[in-house]
């Protein structure tokens, strides 16, 4: 019965209208093939008795891409004699970014030889500020905030965060996880509250190569699965690029944005878990949602299993803007919008917050009438999106009412998993106009940090950030003020949610 529940859903839902247009495509028609192949065999292995039928069905993952390797040593990599470059902050009007390799800092293009790409090479990177640029930011007001840096590549775009070095003014350091042969260079942006960014490329490239004795070599052993307890960092890496190095080792469809790139993380390894196993994860349980209508938008397109009506291009010339799902629409006895998934049996009540400071506190009015719904199983929370948009609200009273309603939420629901969610990659709003990154890391910072004091769930979806996906111009204009639902990205962050899930 169960592959007689999930031939039909993919049939119906997922492959009924396949074009074979784009290569990713006809790639989806081949994998589907290959498994409906894969599924027959086991049917009939089972039907003569030759399988053990007390295999383990109740985990639902496909193996994937690996970012095989051995967990990275505590060798402090940026153990150098800052005091010698300190002066640059002088006599530069311009910051300064470059690499440190084996203590000795860069000046010039530099190659290094990797030993493989599981273990790749830590690299420390320093960054000086000028006064002259500290000074124009009212000095007291200046940290790490203010400073984006991400390596660079052909092929690889990673974020570097960094902090001050102790006891140097104008100094900051950051540590770079490198495991792929390519060319790479460091971009630094200063954002500066009410003044255009100042973004500045190193002048230096640092080579790195692989040797034909390193792509032979296995990795030494398995980096655990990500789950809920992971503080994972990554890198976007051109699939092509991936595949060159490591042909085979991925599912054709696996974390790809825009049929081009993939997310690795460095500390763990993710396994891709299909629309349909997302629904079986879910089977026959309930999820109750608070917040924006972003929110709404990803966990209807999980209830639906990513069905084409969900978002799909009505032309192929037409670039897709947002996609379809339905608005919330709240029935006149309670205040949880539904939706439900019939093959699996899952459903979603979905209570809107657009905007957790109003007056108008609609979510204990909610919460109140959680008995007149079914008991939840799980329970999420997106509200961070409004307030990083909007530099005009208080953080401190984003902080005291998101501890008050996360408070709430975990004592109503003792027996529910909860999540919540983080705002969107910065990168979904860069189309809107004086949206600040500062402020995003302030309220995604506030976010991590209630949730971590009231003891819940993290979905950290800003991980995700660091490839910057540009918004045509013809939906720059008809979302001038909203965040870019962009349909690749919030597949992805569902695979953070499951493995979050999927690992309690």
């Amino acid at each position: 019965m169960l592959f007689k529940r999930v031939f039909n859903f993919i049939s119906s839902r997922q492959y009924a209208c396949l074009s074979l247009k784009s290569a990713p495509q006809r790639r989806s028609l081949v994998f589907i093939a290959f498994s409906s192949l894969c599924a027959l065999g086991i049917f009939i292995l089972l039907c003569f008795g030759s399988l053990d039928l007390d295999f383990d069905f109740s985990v639902p993952v496909l193996d994937s891409k690996n970012t095989e390797g051995i967990l990275h040593s505590k060798v402090d990599v940026c153990k150098f004699d800052y005091s010698s470059i300190k002066e640059i902050a002088r006599d530069r009007s311009k910051p300064y970014v470059s690499f440190i390799v084996d203590n000795e800092l860069i000046i010039k293009n530099k190659k290094i030889e990797l030993e493989n790409i599981f273990t790749g090479k830590q690299i420390c990177i320093i960054v000086v500020i000028p006064d002259s640029i500290i000074n124009k930011s009212k000095k007291d007001n200046f940290s790490n905030k203010n400073i984006y840096v991400r390596a660079l590549s052909n092929n690889v775009f990673r974020i570097i965060p960094v902090v001050s070095v102790p006891n140097y003014e104008n100094l900051y350091k950051g540590i770079g996880f490198f495991y792929y042969p390519d060319d790479y260079s460091l971009s630094i942006t200063i954002g500066l509250p009410g003044r255009k960014d100042i973004i500045i490329t190193s002048e230096n490239v640092l080579s790195l190569s692989l040797s034909d004795e390193a792509h032979l070599k296995e990795p030494n052993e398995l980096l655990p699965i990500c789950n809920a307890t992971s503080e994972i960092t990554g890198q976007w890496v051109s699939g092509y690029f991936y595949d060159s190095l490591r042909p085979l080792t991925r599912h054709s469809e696996f974390l790809d944005i825009d049929n081009d790139y993939i997310f690795i993380p460095d500390q763990c390894r993710m396994k891709l878990i299909t629309p349909v196993e997302q629904l079986l994860l879910l089977e026959k349980k309930t999820i109750h949602a608070y917040g924006d209508t972003f929110l709404w938008g990803s966990l209807y397109g999980i209830e639906t299993g990513y069905k084409q009506s969900w978002c799909e291009e009505k032309e192929p010339k037409v670039p897709l803007c947002s996609c379809n799902f339905p608005r919330p629409s709240l029935p006149r006895d309670t205040q949880f919008a539904i939706a439900n998934s019939s093959i699996f049996e899952s459903s979603l009540f979905f209570h809107p917050i657009n905007d957790l400071l109003e007056k108008k506190i609609s979510w204990k009015v909610a919460l109140k009438q959680t008995s007149r719904i079914p008991k939840a199983d799980i329970v999420i929370i997106s509200v961070s999106n409004n307030i990083f948009m909007d530099s005009s609200k208080s953080l401190r009273d984003f902080k005291t009412k998101l501890k008050g309603l996360l408070s709430n939420i975990k004592e109503k629901y003792p027996n529910s998993d909860i999540f919540v969610r983080t705002p969107e990659p910065f990168t979904l709003s860069q189309h809107i106009l004086d949206i600040s990154r500062i402020r995003y890391l302030q309220t995604r910072d506030v976010t991590i940090n209630v949730v971590k004091e009231v003891g819940l769930y993290l979905w950290d979806v800003g991980i995700l950030d660091g490839k910057d996906w540009f918004m045509p111009d013809q939906c720059v204009k008809k979302s001038k003020t909203q965040l870019w639902f962009k349909r690749d990205v919030v597949k992805l962050e569902s695979q953070l949610l499951f493995h979050s899930y999927y690992n309690l």
